[in-house]
């Protein structure tokens, strides 16, 4: 039925637009006695296990206005989709006790044309696409647009103000693990509702089984439900840094805080730039398109290219040069520093330099990784172990660390400059 109806698709997307702060709940809207962030969960001992979660999301180093492909980023190296409250107009549109993961069965035409007409910060064209049988499988439900009867809410015991969670009256006929699927539905032509174009689906963890707060996709200590994924992004550009974030931690087996990854999902996941079909499939009229039916040749996943012997080797002498370029440059600069008063150490904060090279996907890196030379830091590209780091020979200043970089850079630069080598430093 799905291949003879050009307006159903067998996948269906997750949105990703710019963040929104003003459709953010706050910390004022709950009665949790202390709790840093909006819960997940109505109830705080249930909400508890995302605790790590809302730590790690203090130091993953976003933009505090990240656009859509910050976000689109971030979800990756969190491994999961958060779910949320869609608070509009200060209130919650998802009922019952659980936040929520939205999505629409538009085909890919569809949602193109929609980004188009939505606000910015609502809608935009990256997306995150799932095999409908397998989202089915993972709890997600179409929606339930209105009721037969009318919509009636409980009232909160304690306070007549507060506005979460919203939860749907026993006489609406709709279960509490249900109400996240409720959608509301008027034909009042003075106050109309009717958001049934979007075709939309749900997910909440209904049963209370992952330890992150929305669906997990690339995570390996969570329920494995998917085979499968599509990343729908407008610009090329955008496909080679979603490319090298799935390489990177490919690389590193997890994120930064230690969360494990699945590096078989991860090679599961292809990446599609709508920018290539505009331009390739010019022939193919857009409002036909969907998932399905984009060419495999149009479709990408991250490379593993081999690196050859020689490049191997070449690499290893030049890791040997770099790391004596980087000891006298930090030696020669710990000779001329000024020191503290009183004390032989060099007056200077303290701080890690790092030698980074970016862009995972190059037979360079794969020399590296082989040579043991580098590890992966997700988001931040592939460190050198032994070049820079925190000071030096026992001197935590940073200028020494800083010094030993730039040399180190300066030995690759000439012998691979085509490689994108950079240096990031931060003070300790």
């Amino acid at each position: 039925m799905h291949n003879i109806r050009e307006d159903l698709s067998e996948w269906a997307l997750h949105f990703i637009h710019d963040y929104n702060p003003d459709a953010e709940p706050t910390d004022d809207e709950i009665d949790f006695e202390f709790y840093g962030g909006f819960p997940y969960h109505e109830i705080k001992e249930i909400n508890d296990r995302f605790d790590g979660w809302r730590i790690s999301d203090h130091y993953y180093p976003i933009d505090p206005d990240p656009d859509a492909l910050q976000v689109l980023l971030k979800i990756i190296t969190d491994g999961h989709i958060r779910a949320s409250w869609a608070f509009r107009n200060n209130r919650p549109t998802i009922y019952g006790p659980r936040a929520s993961v939205c999505f629409t069965e538009m085909p890919l035409y569809a949602l193109l044309e929609y980004a188009r007409l939505r606000k910015k910060s609502s809608v935009a064209p990256y997306a995150i696409g799932f095999y409908k049988q397998e989202l089915f499988r993972a709890g997600a439900r179409p929606v339930i647009y209105g009721l037969t009867c009318n919509q009636v809410e409980q009232r909160d015991k304690t306070t007549s103000t507060r506005s979460w969670p919203r939860k749907l009256a026993p006489s609406c006929g709709i279960a509490e693990s249900e109400q996240y699927r409720y959608v509301a539905m008027s034909s009042d032509p003075n106050k109309p509702i009717d958001w049934s174009h979007e075709r939309e689906w749900r997910w909440a963890d209904h049963q209370d089984q992952c330890s992150c707060p929305g669906v997990p996709i690339w995570l390996s200590d969570e329920p494995a439900w998917f085979t499968r994924v599509f990343v729908v992004v407008p610009h090329t550009e955008d496909m080679d840094h979603v490319l090298n974030r799935l390489k990177e931690l490919h690389d590193a087996g997890s994120n930064d805080e230690g969360h494990l990854f699945s590096r078989k999902m991860l090679g599961a996941t292809a990446v599609v730039a709508l920018d290539q079909l505009e331009h390739e499939l010019g022939n193919i009229k857009e409002k036909h398109l969907r998932i399905e039916d984009i060419s495999p040749s149009y479709i990408q996943r991250f490379e593993r290219p081999k690196a050859p012997p020689p490049l191997v080797e070449k690499a290893r002498k030049v890791l040997h040069e770099a790391r004596i370029a980087a000891e006298n440059a930090a030696a020669d600069r710990y000779n001329s520093a000024q020191r503290v008063k009183g004390g032989d150490y060099v007056a200077d904060v303290a701080g890690w330099a790092h030698l980074v090279v970016h862009g995972g996907q190059t037979p360079l890196v794969s020399a590296l990784l082989e040579l043991d030379a580098i590890y992966s830091v997700p988001g931040e590209g592939y460190y050198f172990r032994d070049i820079g780091g925190l000071g030096w020979n026992g001197d935590q200043a940073l200028l020494l660390a800083e010094a030993a970089v730039k040399a180190g850079r300066a030995v690759f630069e000439q012998h691979f400059p085509e490689a994108s080598i950079g240096m990031i430093t931060r003070r300790d």
